[in-house]
This record gives C-alpha cells, sequence and structure tokens, in this order.
C-alpha cells in the first residue's frame, strides 16, 4: 500500500498533518481490499504517530493491529508490532522492577523470532530493549546491557540501519558514567 508507505516517511520526517492524511488513506485502502494485513499496517503506522505524545492511546492503538493479525499469519509484522508493544509497557510501567524480568523474557523472546524470521530492524530493537532493560533491572547487570550494546551496534552497522546507533551509545554513556570510565571507552568498541 502506497499511502502507508508515504504516511510512514511522513513519521520519520517528523510530518505529522501529511502523516495523518497518508495514514487515513492507506486504512481506507485496506478496507476497501478487505485486508488485515493493510489495516494492521495502517494501524501500527497510527500508533506511531501518538507514541510520544498519547502513549496509552498508541498502545490501545497497536492492540488493534494485533487484532487484525490474529487473522493473518505476518510474523514480521506481528513481531514489530509485539516490540511496539513491548516498548509501550517499558513506558507505560516506568520500567517497574516488579516487571523487568518478565520484559526481560518477552523481549528475548522477540529476539529469538526477529532472527529466525530475519528481520533486522526487530533484531537491532531487541537488543536495544534488553539493553535498557539491564540496565533498569533491581541487579543492574550492567555486563548484559553492555553485551546487548555491543550486538545491537554490531547489528545496526552489518545491516545498514543506522535508526538506534545514537541510542546505543547514550545507554553505552550512562553506563560509563555508572562505573567511572573515560570517554574513551564510550567510543571504543569492544
Amino acid at each position: 500500500n502506497l499511502f502507508e508507505r508515504v504516511a510512514s516517511l511522513y513519521i520519520h520526517s517528523n510530518h505529522i498533518s501529511p502523516a495523518i492524511e497518508y495514514n487515513r488513506l492507506a486504512y481506507k485502502v485496506a478496507d476497501d481490499m478487505d485486508n488485515d494485513k493493510l489495516r494492521a499496517l495502517a494501524k501500527i503506522n497510527e500508533a506511531k504517530l501518538w507514541f510520544f505524545s498519547d502513549i496509552d492511546k498508541s498502545y490501545n492503538i497497536m492492540q488493534e493491529a494485533k487484532f487484525y493479525l490474529a487473522k493473518k499469519n505476518v510474523p514480521r509484522i506481528d513481531c514489530h508490532n509485539e516490540l511496539g508493544l513491548l516498548t509501550a509497557e517499558m513506558v507505560l510501567t516506568k520500567c517497574n522492577e516488579s516487571v523487568i524480568k518478565t520484559y526481560i523474557l518477552r523481549a528475548d523472546e522477540l529476539l529469538k523470532k526477529s532472527i529466525e524470521i530475519d528481520y533486522p530492524l526487530d533484531i537491532i530493537r531487541s537488543h536495544f530493549l534488553l539493553a535498557v532493560l539491564y540496565f533498569y533491572g533491581k541487579d543492574r547487570a550492567l555486563a548484559m546491557s553492555k553485551k546487548h550494546i555491543e550486538a545491537g551496534i554490531d547489528a545496526s552497522v552489518r545491516y545498514g540501519i543506522l535508526k538506534l546507533v545514537g541510542n546505543f551509545y547514550n545507554l553505552k554513556a550512562l553506563i560509563a558514567i555508572e562505573e567511572k570510565q573515560n570517554i574513551e571507552y564510550i567510543m571504543n568498541r569492544s
């Protein structure tokens, strides 16, 4: 669906009004075609529109996408949406210690699924979520966090997807502060 792709481009370039309009058109095409896969994609894009301004709304829209995906067998889109749902839950619960272990298990399963279906962006996203979760965990498993940071940076470079590289290095800097490391450590790749 061309409208869905254009909406996605506008979302990523932070042009909300045209993104909303193209996403509305994408959903209309999906409805006209009675295509649940395209409906799910339009819902996932719509959720991205609201993620930073209304996380509850975004989460509910991703749940709608999950409903459409349950009708179709589309592992890549399902995995992508599940990572979005997990990310939203992490924000909504403020990474509360009582749920982190459960989130780590879910993120680890999504990483395995991402590798199994060979979905590079979700491999990278999974490593990032795991790095964050280990960083915020009760035990502050910084070694595991660093492991996922390095794996995420490596995957980003290998696949040429640099979308989260800055986030990985920011998290690496937070760990460096925690460990009282110098700036060379942050920029050095192990």
